[in-house]
């Protein structure tokens, strides 16, 4: 799949933007906030109807306009997609695919299939559990609709039950609709996480040799906050605890990912060289596990990493570049780095506009 055109209207610092995509290789250069990365943002938001930065929709549109739109074409193996998105400051947000108004997020998700590479990423490791929680969910929400529907649903039961274990004297009889729900959206949820990492470590294990001339074993590892099986104990034994806390302690929105290399835990042992080149294995593999889901190949966003990495890491990065689609920003123009990529189209971008 590749992205045809972009057209960007009142989006962050653009008032508007309309240019057609090469079908490889899309580089974008200039200077730091100049909308380099709102580009990438606006990608994202029409792969999943929001952005990974964790903004309020409000805080998209451009100063002093009351409303944006983001629209795309899109070109698939059988067919085109046409998706419009638009926002304005009365909170109203709208969602088109084809002409056609959807209600639901879910039948947004999977559409455009991306993958997304960012300085913060290089922080992956470091950063707490909820932030590999909410980056794992979105990679498995685009192959699977229904467990972004079931997240979305298991997070809402999760705030009501906290807000009924706000109250001290609640009883176990008030909460037991709730758990009910909790423990069938929450079973779910363990149950595709637990599948996706096994097929993603089924893939990472080799790339991941590879990447380091075969000296190194990663291992992806699933750590539950509470198995499948146990969840309904664990939950009715933490009542009382849960009680004199107020919120909920048992459940996937509790659980981490740890990485090891050599059996090692990679956030405590890993050197920053093993742990940049764990997040490439980590990129390269989804892009080959959504290409075996999906039958096509994701769209790459590279946000000005290609300086972050030394030249063994760029030269592999590079392979995968020449895959598939890829916006990649940079701050310049680098002889070295740009020399072995097929580029098919420069774009210069000084604020918010292609010049």
């Amino acid at each position: 799949m590749y992205i045809n055109n972009l057209k960007l209207e009142n989006f962050r610092n653009y008032k508007t933007l309309d240019i057609n995509l090469d079908k490889g290789l899309n580089v974008f250069i200039g200077n730091n906030a100049q909308g380099k990365t709102n580009l990438l943002e606006s990608i994202y938001i029409l792969a999943m109807g929001k952005s990974y930065k964790e903004h309020k929709d409000l805080e998209l549109i451009n100063w002093n306009n009351e409303e944006l739109y983001i629209k795309t074409i899109l070109s698939k193996k059988d067919r085109e997609e046409h998706i419009n998105i638009y926002i304005n400051k009365n909170k109203k947000k709208t969602i088109s695919i084809n002409e056609l108004y959807i209600n639901k997020l879910t039948k947004l998700i999977g559409i455009i299939n991306i993958v997304i590479f960012t300085p913060d990423d290089l922080l992956f490791f470091k950063n707490g559990p909820d932030v590999r929680r909410q980056y794992f969910d979105a990679q498995i929400s685009q192959i699977d609709r229904m467990y972004f529907e079931n997240i979305q649903k298991y997070y809402k039961i999760v705030k009501n039950r906290n807000n009924l274990l706000k109250n001290k004297n609640v009883s176990r009889e008030t909460l037991y609709p709730w758990d009910i729900q909790l423990l069938q959206y929450g079973k779910e949820i363990i149950r595709k996480r637990n599948e996706y990492i096994k097929d993603l470590q089924d893939i990472i294990f080799d790339i991941h040799k590879s990447l380091t001339s075969n000296v190194e074993n990663i291992e992806l590892i699933y750590n539950k906050n509470v198995k499948e099986e146990n969840f309904e104990n664990e939950l009715t034994n933490s009542f009382e605890t849960e009680k004199k806390y107020g919120y909920t302690i048992v459940g996937p929105h509790k659980d981490d990912y740890n990485f090891t290399i050599n059996n090692r835990d990679l956030k405590k042992y890993g050197s920053q060289g093993q742990q940049r080149t764990s997040i490439l294995s980590l990129k390269f593999s989804e892009i080959e596990l959504i290409k075996n889901e999906t039958g096509e190949n994701p769209i790459l966003l590279l946000d000005d990493v290609l300086s972050e990495l030394d030249i063994e890491r760029q030269k592999h990065l590079i392979k995968y570049i020449q895959k598939v689609q890829t916006i990649l920003t940079t701050t310049e123009f680098d002889e070295k780095i740009m020399h072995d990529l097929n580029i098919g189209k420069i774009f210069n971008i000084k604020e918010g506009k292609i010049v």
